[in-house]
């Protein structure tokens, strides 16, 4: 589960490098839920066996079925399947990096590929085929409602959160990618370079930023600036 956490947030990253602000931050919000149910789950069944061995395990599907159930929602939500939530925040970032990349994106459907193949490997060791340990077998039980009902609530958000998100083209209506705009040009004393400060949106930040930089360039600094969403770096370097 934290590997898959890992290779997720690659998609995430890949998405902004590839331009897709929108479906980098689609993806967030459903991985939020899919990934919630997953660690639930996981969580779940632990509580149930008490041990996190899936050697240990095998067979839970019949005593933990509440478990079983929003763990292969998960699973499939994870793994692209159509019309689950994963489905449309990975195939908005495919496109992206698809228009931007040839090779990232075949990079990308592979680990794609990678994490459908071992999510299914652990789903098939903890719930499907015969009990590999009779004692945690025959005490397992299904959770108490303390975590069956948010499991319930997580699986149904990691079913429609995609499809309800992607309608009419919401998420990019409510998070457009920001534009750069170029700001102010300070002059430059005698001498000096010239000074620009670059923003990308938020300029609340960007007049702050232009009386440091003006500063800064009268004691004979040449300073760039960049700005994009919440990240700031200055870069000073001395004539």
């Amino acid at each position: 589960l934290a590997f898959s956490t890992v290779s997720q947030l690659g998609f995430m990253m890949c998405a902004l490098g590839a331009g897709g602000y929108a479906a980098g931050l689609f993806h967030l919000t459903t991985h939020a839920f899919f990934k919630a149910l997953l660690f639930l789950g996981a969580g779940s069944v632990i509580h149930a066996v008490h041990t996190n061995d899936m050697r240990l395990m095998g067979g839970l599907s019949k005593k933990m079925p509440i478990t079983f159930a929003t763990m292969l929602i998960a699973l499939l939500a994870i793994a692209g399947f159509p019309f689950l939530s994963g489905s449309y925040s990975k195939d908005m970032i495919l496109g992206y990096v698809y228009a931007h990349s040839q090779p990232m994106f075949w990079v990308l459907l592979l680990c794609a590929l990678m994490t459908a193949f071992y999510m299914t490997r652990l789903f098939i060791l903890t719930f499907w085929g015969q009990d590999r340990d009779h004692e945690k077998y025959h005490h397992a039980h299904e959770s108490p409602a303390l975590i069956t009902i948010p499991l319930c609530v997580l699986a149904l958000l990691s079913a429609v959160s995609g499809w309800g998100l992607a309608l009419n083209n919401f998420i990019e209506k409510v998070l457009p990618t920001p534009k750069p705009a170029f700001v102010r040009s300070a002059t430059p004393a005698a001498g000096r370079f010239p000074l620009v400060v670059v923003s990308h949106g938020y300029d609340n930040a960007t007049v702050a930023m232009s009386w440091l930089t003006e500063n800064l360039a009268s004691k004979g600094y040449v300073v760039a600036t960049i700005r994009h969403v919440l990240a700031l770096n200055v870069n000073l370097h001395p004539r």
